[in-house]
């Protein structure tokens, strides 16, 4: 199979689903909304989504049924990404290959704007209860704003492997879980499907941002679109552990998520080759 020509595909779906439900930029509040627009229309792989419609396709349910649900994740990537590039936070001026939001629109606008996406997000999720638990366990205190805070209180100091997983699985995978969680409920995914779901989500979303330490410190911001990180003190697993030892980490969360599939046999083909495709991207 071609997997970027289905990815290409599945993100045209998505990126003209996000616009649909995305607000006119008009009224008082229009600046508010090109912020919003500008923040989701500005790029991006659209991976968990596409996750979430791979599912779809193995259950051989329609994409209708998993597209809001699929955009209410997208959005919520989003605004996780507005505010990371905070100068309170990562204090990065570029995302997507393009000015951060702060910066086009500034600060103010930007953690507003973050907060009308969450709220658009949990209104198109308002009609499943099981899903905005899936989503609030992914995105709060034991999810993405632990990850984040942990991140933020350590900052530059040599931490230990154990932390730098905690911090990887709750900034980065908790969100892969949620959305492939998510996915499994609406699709009507058995408790046992749903646990697989949920682990190869998860060493998914750590061999995803292992990759990405990788990337950081082999490619330019102009490669990536967004600033790196080759400060040697800066939390990345390649800082802390070795390239070589990175790279058997990286191999290491690819088989566990491997395994995790064998429950669906060839019909998470496309999870299988989403999983290669994320250690292989350019960035």
């Amino acid at each position: 199979m071609n997997i970027e020509s289905y990815l290409g595909k599945k993100q045209n779906i998505i990126d003209s689903a996000l616009i649909k439900y995305l607000p006119s930029a008009k009224g008082q509040a229009q600046e508010l909304i090109k912020a919003m627009r500008y923040s989701v229309l500005v790029g991006g792989k659209r991976i968990r989504p596409i996750l979430m419609l791979a599912i779809a396709d193995m259950f051989n349910k329609p994409a209708r049924q998993i597209m809001p649900a699929a955009c209410a994740v997208e959005y919520i990537h989003t605004l996780t990404l507005i505010l990371d590039d905070l100068p309170c936070m990562d204090d990065s001026a570029l995302r997507r290959g393009s000015p951060s939001v702060h910066k086009r629109f500034g600060k103010a606008t930007a953690i507003l704007a973050s907060y009308s996406l969450m709220a658009l997000a949990f209104e198109l999720l308002k009609d499943d209860a099981r899903a905005i638990k899936c989503m609030s366990d992914a995105i709060g205190v034991n999810g993405v704003c632990a990850g984040q805070h942990l991140d933020l209180e350590i900052g530059a100091k040599k931490i230990s492997r154990n932390t730098l997983t905690y911090i990887h699985e709750h900034k980065t995978a908790d969100l892969f879980v949620g959305s492939c969680l998510i996915a499994g409920h609406i699709c009507g995914a058995r408790p046992a499907q749903l646990k697989a779901l949920g682990g190869y989500a998860k060493y998914l979303g750590l061999a995803f941002q292992a990759y990405d330490d990788i990337l950081s410190i082999k490619r330019t911001n102009k490669d990536l679109g967004k600033q790196t990180k080759k400060d040697k003190n800066s939390p990345n697993i390649v800082n802390l552990l070795g390239m070589v030892q990175t790279e058997n980490f990286l191999r290491k969360y690819t088989g566990l998520a491997q395994r995790r599939l064998s429950i669906f046999g060839r019909k998470a083909e496309i999870l299988r080759y989403i999983l290669k495709h994320t250690i292989e991207r350019r960035k």
